[in-house]
């Protein structure tokens, strides 16, 4: 597709995405030798190139984060406006420089803080989840590695590939909100007392999730 304002931007992050991810894979010399600790996408609202790869300090969970290798992330619409350089988003949300982007992640669990204990929450284990919104946005899912608190991940189901487990986080939180919060619909094991929602159109992830 020919860049436009519009896609430019998501167009320069993926192609990003895509060739570090083939760098990682197949070990390359650029990675080998430039690799400090972990590589994140960095944006700056500056002229030029302004999504890059960069060399960071990679992240140490605290007492009660949990560190994760991420294996897939996901673009979300709050990156539009960003990625297009539309100064309104930098002034209002109080962006600041640089951002790492990237809010839904799906990955390997690889070490845990001291007050983790959780039995289902150690290295190794798979989990899904999507970061919360920062202003100064310290970390983002595009990078190697994030840390965030064990109370807000999820384990990932067997069943559920890392591909579709990192693109469904706001879809699946949208459905339950609009079902549970909206609609009053409340989980009740007793059959009298049992309700259910008829659900008219299922066209794309919110609708598939609420199903």
């Amino acid at each position: 597709t020919k860049p436009t304002k519009h896609n430019s931007g998501r167009k320069r992050i993926c192609c990003l995405l895509t060739k570090h991810i083939k760098n990682i894979a197949t070990g390359t010399k650029e990675h080998k030798t430039k690799h400090k600790n972990m590589k994140a996408i960095q944006f700056k609202f500056t002229p030029g190139d302004h999504c890059i790869v960069d060399d960071i300090d990679k992240p140490t969970p605290a007492n009660d984060e949990v560190l994760i290798k991420v294996v897939n992330s996901a673009l979300d619409t709050a990156h539009q406006p960003i990625l297009d350089k539309d100064m309104t988003a930098y002034f209002i949300h109080k962006l600041k420089e640089p951002l790492y982007l990237g809010y839904h992640y799906s990955g390997t669990i690889e070490s845990v803080g001291s007050d983790v204990t959780a039995e289902d929450m150690k290295a190794g284990t798979h989990v899904f989840g999507f970061l919360q919104y920062d202003p100064s946005q310290t970390q983002g899912a595009f990078a190697e590695y994030i840390t965030v608190k064990h109370s807000e991940c999820a384990l990932k189901p067997k069943n559920v590939s890392f591909e579709i487990a990192a693109a469904s986080t706001t879809e699946s939180i949208t459905a339950l909100q609009a079902i549970r919060d909206l609609g009053g619909l409340q989980k009740d094991d007793s059959k009298e007392e049992r309700q259910t929602i008829l659900i008219v159109g299922a066209g794309g992830g919110v609708g598939s999730a609420a199903v």
